[in-house]
This record gives structure tokens, C-alpha cells and sequence, in this order.
């Protein structure tokens, strides 16, 4: 089955971004489009160009910055487990012990967090038949989609509207991104102000594959007396490096 790549560095962002979950055509011109089962189809293609285990061949760089300032960290996977990681700098200067200490810790928890398979294909992204043709191009289909929930998710995405990006070339999946129509109170007390995510892959050299390039979060909720949640979360890769056999 196709499915999102587990990226690295995205382990506090995850969790806000579920505590806000929980709380709450060949030419340009007009969109005809196909029917709702090709783009289903087409985006399990786009899905599946990219590469979800690249970090078990490819070292990279993850730049994050937060509230919290900028960290670049440096990821090898052909280094012994438990080494992998490196802290190269800390808001544009060498990291301190304490700095380096916490940023490995925190890495190693990352790494042991399991993925589920079951719940990272297109399916988990966007409702089936939902994909709607905003604007075809000779490069690329951009669409819109209704993005997938359960339970009380499911009462929560309503909210949010989804619009991705398919890269004729591949094809692969350019970007992906949700985001809240406006503000809104999906509860009593509960007002979410904002909430944006956006992923973001392309080729590593003129051939491929298909890698992540970015990740973006930003999300605003306030429950009264209770809660004021604000964070945005900036993540970029780069300076990719095979080190597979």
C-alpha cells in the first residue's frame, strides 16, 4: 500500500497538531476534470512515487525552527544505532553539552516511536471521491479534498479544507496541505483560531526519487481558563546523501 513517509523531527508538531485534532487539466482554463475515481487513482500513484523508507538509504539535514529558535541536526543512517543523529548548530551557533543531550534524547525517542502502516496512504489524507479538479496544467493536476476522520476527527475535519499538488513528472505528489476555513468552535469553550499543515516533497537530482522537502505547521487554539495553545513548527530537508549498499 502507498503511503506517507515517516518524517523525521515532526514529534512535538505531531502532538499539537493532535491535541488540536482531539480538542475539538493538459491546459489552463476552467476545471472540468475526470471522474472522482480516476483522481483517487491518480493520487495512489502520486502516493506511491514517493519514497517512504528513504531513511534507511539516504542521510539528509533537518533544519527546525520554532518558538523556540532554529536547531539543524544531521541524520546517517549507515552510523551505529544510538549515532545516527548529530546536532550541527543551535540558532546559527554551536550547541552547548545540555543542548546536544537533549536534542539526542529527544531523537531517540522519536526513533522509537512505531509507525502505523495501516493509517499513511491516501486513504488517511483524503475521503474517497472527494478529489475535485481546481486547475490542470502541462505540468501538473491541482485538486481539492475532503480530509479524512473518525469519530470525533471525523465531526472536526469539517472544518478544514484540503488541496494538493500532482507533478505530471512521476507523476509524484509535489505538496499536501490542510487547512481551517476560517475560525471556528468545534466545542463549548473551544475556539481554534487557525490550523495549517502543509508537506511538501521533489526529486533529489535530475532522476529522482521523490523526498521530503519541507513540512510546515501552525496552529492557534483557546479553550477559556484552560488551554492557549500557539506554535508554528518550520521543518526543511536537504544536502540528501545515498549511503545504501
Amino acid at each position: 500500500m502507498s503511503r506517507i513517509p515517516r518524517i523525521s523531527g515532526q514529534r512535538a508538531s505531531r502532538r499539537l497538531a493532535f491535541v488540536a485534532l482531539w480538542l475539538l487539466g493538459s491546459f489552463a482554463g476552467p476545471a472540468y476534470g475526470e471522474s472522482p475515481e480516476f483522481y483517487d487513482a491518480l493520487l495512489e500513484e502520486a502516493f506511491g512515487a514517493i519514497e517512504a523508507d528513504y531513511r534507511l538509504d539516504w542521510a539528509y539535514t533537518e533544519s527546525l525552527t520554532s518558538s523556540k529558535g532554529t536547531s539543524v541536526g544531521r541524520f546517517d543512517p549507515s552510523l551505529p544505532e544510538g549515532a545516527r543523529w548529530s546536532l550541527m548548530s543551535v540558532d546559527g551557533r554551536k550547541p552547548k553539552a545540555k543542548e546536544v543531550s537533549r536534542y539526542l534524547k529527544a531523537k531517540a525517542k522519536e526513533e522509537a516511536i512505531p509507525q502505523d502502516e495501516e493509517s499513511s496512504g491516501p486513504e488517511s489524507v483524503a475521503e474517497s471521491n472527494s478529489l475535485e479538479l481546481i486547475e490542470e496544467t502541462s505540468e501538473y493536476w491541482l485538486l481539492s479534498f475532503v480530509p479524512a476522520g473518525e469519530d470525533e476527527s471525523g465531526d472536526f475535519m469539517k472544518y478544514l479544507d484540503g488541496r494538493l499538488k500532482i507533478n505530471k513528472v512521476g507523476p509524484y505528489l509535489e505538496y499536501l496541505e490542510i487547512r481551517s476555513k476560517g475560525p471556528f468552535k468545534p466545542k463549548f469553550a473551544l475556539k481554534v483560531k487557525k490550523i495549517f499543515t502543509r508537506l511538501e516533497f521533489a526529486p533529489v537530482g535530475e532522476d529522482g526519487p521523490y523526498l521530503p522537502q519541507a513540512v510546515d505547521f501552525d496552529i492557534d487554539v483557546r479553550a477559556i481558563g484552560v488551554l492557549k495553545m500557539r506554535e508554528k513548527v518550520s521543518m526543511r530537508y536537504s544536502d540528501y546523501e545515498y549511503v545504501g549498499e
